[in-house]
């Protein structure tokens, strides 16, 4: 089961030569842009409790939340641990999104097969 300790939006993550992950470009508490429409490809780093087992098969996808239908992004993949008693760092990869007017993005994971679970919404608001 896919338990969330932590998510962050960000504009990269990278890992350096030593291992140190470098996490740039932190928004809080959301998204601010300025204009509309717009192209967006933030990275969304996330840390999960222990899984309890080695591999577990992932779907994610990001949808605007004023229409719940709508997909502005979807994949799957694989998290692979060799020790499953330790939390889980995994970086989504950046994929290029249009939004058209100021809304909440929700991003979304969940074991395939499973309920889906918000990773972390964020605003995206026009600025000043």
């Amino acid at each position: 089961m896919i338990k969330i300790e932590m998510a962050l939006l960000c504009d990269e993550v990278r890992r350096e030569d030593n291992g140190k992950l470098i996490i740039i470009g932190v928004y809080t508490p959301g998204m601010e842009l300025a204009e509309f429409p717009a192209n967006i490809a933030p990275c969304v780093w996330i840390k999960f409790a222990p899984l309890g087992k080695e591999d577990m098969n992932i779907e994610i996808r990001a949808k605007d939340k004023k229409r719940p239908r709508s997909q502005l992004l979807r994949g799957k993949g694989k998290i692979h641990t060799d020790n499953p008693d330790q939390p889980i760092f995994l970086a989504l990869p950046q994929r290029l999104m249009k939004v058209d007017e100021p809304t909440t993005i929700v991003f979304e994971i969940r074991e395939v097969g499973g309920r889906w679970k918000t990773v972390l919404e964020t605003p995206l608001t026009l600025s000043n």
